[in-house]
């Protein structure tokens, strides 16, 4: 049973006394505290909470049949003092090491992240600790600055002065605007940041790979016994592998050259298809960002694009396509988009309704690119195989084996470079990733801006 999430703001409402340290079914919801970021929560496209961590604790609190409220916080220190005061049951922050620091106690690894060092590219890349010199290091509150200063392996640790920012963005943006030279991020949250912030980049791994753990109370021992049995749950089933795929599984696709590409069209072409993307989206329901990330994947938003297969225009749709849609000039941007963005709804209505966001919309796309009958072959192998057909992490090991002739000879529609089909959406969701940080969301019943 799929229950809702409840958000407040740190000092908002008013709770039962110390609810953290009351068994979460007893008291019919999961309390958890959270720092908003890329990497934990933050809101969709469709205006609904999204986030790594937020998707982790949705589960948990279903799989205990309870509500989840989020208390929405400013900063870690802030979550901590949270889940030391019994104000929450988890301290969800992703935080690292299994030290237990005062009231809490850390719970299963769930992730191993990779510190690096990240600097400006446009100055020289240090190559270690020694070409730091004395220039601050900024790190963010949740990171192990003591084991850190371990990792420098140098006589004289200590040396390195790691300064505090409030976010991971914000270390991103600081470095960019030249205000600090240096700062150390997570590897796969540099791999979501180095898209939208072109200028940074990593210079080297700073020691070993550390775990994330949530914090929780520990005079709360039946809530640590069911974070432990949950964790092992979504692992052995596979969901804990979906969930890191659905957040960072596509942030590498896209080179920095490429991204920076993006961004120079986002500033000189969007703006004359903007309108014409918004109004596809009010006819048609597909989010508009995501139908301009669909268009700069199939023709870097050239309207006069053209394959050697003839498929042309914006949205490079075939002869087919363009006739089922009444589209009589495919080089008219107008018509292309519309026609692509009739498509893709048509394509996601397909996708069986059990299947939620956003793996609903992945698997219509890579229909969009290989075709409804090649997907489902793929989806016919993946339950062959004891994957989940329904998961768009388990067809993109499916759908390359389209192109082995002796799988494709067992298929309904044969061969099918399925590979690229899984190339196709993943830039797809890197670029749609960029534009939702440069680009707002289009409101149905607004009119289109230009």
């Amino acid at each position: 049973m799929a229950l809702a999430a409840s958000v407040v703001a740190a000092g908002c409402g008013r709770d039962p006394p110390r609810p953290g340290r009351i068994d979460p079914v007893e008291l019919g919801r999961l309390v958890a505290a959270i720092v908003p970021g890329p990497d934990t929560y933050f809101t969709d496209a469709e205006g609904k909470p999204a986030g790594f961590e937020h998707d982790l604790l949705r589960r948990l609190a279903n799989s205990l049949n309870v509500s989840l409220e989020l208390k929405i916080v400013d900063d870690h220190d802030e979550a901590l003092r949270a889940g030391e005061d019994g104000s929450v049951h988890v301290v969800a922050i992703g935080t690292t090491g299994l030290a237990q620091a005062g009231a809490l106690v850390a719970g299963p690894a769930y992730q191993s992240v990779q510190p690096v060092l990240v600097y400006r590219i446009d100055q020289p890349t240090p190559g270690g600790w020694s070409d730091v010199e004395a220039e601050p290091v900024l790190t963010t509150p949740e990171q192990p600055i003591a084991e850190f200063r371990a990792d420098e392996g140098r006589a004289d640790q200590g040396a390195v002065r790691f300064t505090s920012a409030p976010s991971a963005r914000r270390i991103a943006e600081t470095i960019v605007a030249g205000d600090a030279r240096y700062g150390v991020l997570f590897a796969h949250t540099l791999a979501f940041l180095r898209n939208v912030y072109l200028d940074i980049d990593a210079a080297f791994p700073i020691g070993r790979a550390r775990d994330l753990r949530w914090r929780m109370p520990k005079s709360n021992l039946v809530l640590a016994e069911r974070v432990e049995r949950y964790f092992a749950m979504i692992r052995r089933d596979g969901t804990l592998a979906r969930l890191v795929d659905r957040y960072y599984g596509h942030t590498q696709r896209v080179t920095a050259q490429a991204a920076e590409a993006f961004h120079e069209k986002i500033k000189q072409v969007l703006p004359q298809y903007r309108e014409l993307f918004q109004r596809a989206q009010e006819n048609t329901g597909v989010e508009w960002r995501l139908l301009a990330a669909i268009a700069y994947q199939e023709s870097q938003w050239d309207p006069l694009a053209t394959s050697p297969t003839n498929v042309r225009g914006m949205m490079m749709l075939t002869e087919d396509t363009s006739a089922q849609f009444k589209v009589t000039d495919r080089l008219d941007p107008a018509q292309s988009i519309a026609a692509g963005a009739q498509l893709i709804a048509q394509l996601r209505k397909l996708v069986p309704e059990r299947i939620p966001e956003p793996d609903r919309t992945w698997i219509a796309l890579s229909a969009f690119n290989i075709g409804q009958g090649h997907l489902e072959d793929a989806r016919v192998l993946a339950q062959q195989q004891k994957l989940n057909p329904d998961s768009w992490t388990d067809l993109k090991r499916t759908l390359p084996l389209l192109a082995k002739p002796d799988i494709a000879a067992n298929t309904k529609k044969g061969y099918a470079r399925g590979g690229q089909a899984v190339i196709f959406v993943e830039n797809i969701r890197a670029y749609y990733d960029i534009l939702k940080q440069f680009e707002v969301a289009h409101k149905p019943g607004e009119p289109p801006t230009s």
